[in-house]
C-alpha cells in the first residue's frame, strides 16, 4: 500500500493519487461502502457526503480499476494516470441518482 506518498492534493511525480467521494443523493439510501483498486480493498469505508483518500495509487502510464459496493450499490471506474494528470490527485464522485 502507498498510504503515505500522496497528499490531499499531490503525489509524487512517477504516479496519481486517489480520492474517492460519495455524493449527498445517496443519503438514505446506502449506510456505508466497501473501496477496492483492482483486488486490493482499502482500509477506509465510504459513507455518503463523504470523501476517502485512497492508500493505493496508480502508476504514470498505468491504470486501475477501482469498485465501490454496499448492500444495493456498486459503482466501477477505470481510473488511467496520464502524463498530466501523474502528480495530482484524481478524485471519483460517485452518484445514487435514481430514474
Amino acid at each position: 500500500m502507498d498510504c503515505d506518498l500522496c497528499t490531499a492534493a499531490s503525489c509524487p511525480a512517477d504516479r496519481c493519487g486517489l480520492s474517492v467521494e460519495m455524493a449527498s443523493d445517496c443519503n438514505g439510501l446506502v449506510d456505508a461502502a466497501e473501496v477496492a483498486v483492482d483486488e486490493c480493498v482499502e482500509p477506509a469505508d465510504l459513507a455518503p457526503s463523504g470523501s476517502v483518500a485512497l492508500c493505493s495509487t496508480v502508476p504514470k502510464g498505468k491504470s486501475r480499476v477501482v469498485r465501490v459496493r454496499s448492500d444495493d450499490w456498486a459503482w466501477q471506474r477505470t481510473v488511467k494516470c496520464s502524463d498530466e494528470e501523474a502528480g495530482n490527485v484524481v478524485v471519483l464522485t460517485l452518484h445514487c441518482e435514481t430514474p
